[in-house]
């Protein structure tokens, strides 16, 4: 009984608990999963975290992904 409390609790009930509980990692460990994670270079997500002022920063999976597509989507301008 008490492991099921227990069980209960750790569950996210919001998509801003569910945040909290994501492990992050740095840019370095994200870049370096690029291919497998964005389908990008590393190049790339490094790039992506630089424009954005993340590069020194911990961060999500989910968040790493937001800030890559964002980045790639931007016109390039001659």
């Amino acid at each position: 009984m008490a492991e099921k409390e227990i069980k209960k609790a750790a569950q996210p009930k919001n998509n801003n608990e569910k945040a909290e509980l994501e492990s992050t990692y740095t840019v370095k460990e994200l870049s370096g999963h690029a291919m497998e994670l964005f389908g990008r270079t590393p190049e790339c997500v490094r790039a992506a975290c630089t424009y954005y002022g993340k590069s020194d920063q911990k961060m999500t999976v989910r968040e790493a992904k937001n800030l890559v597509d964002k980045y790639m989507g931007l016109e390039v301008r001659g």
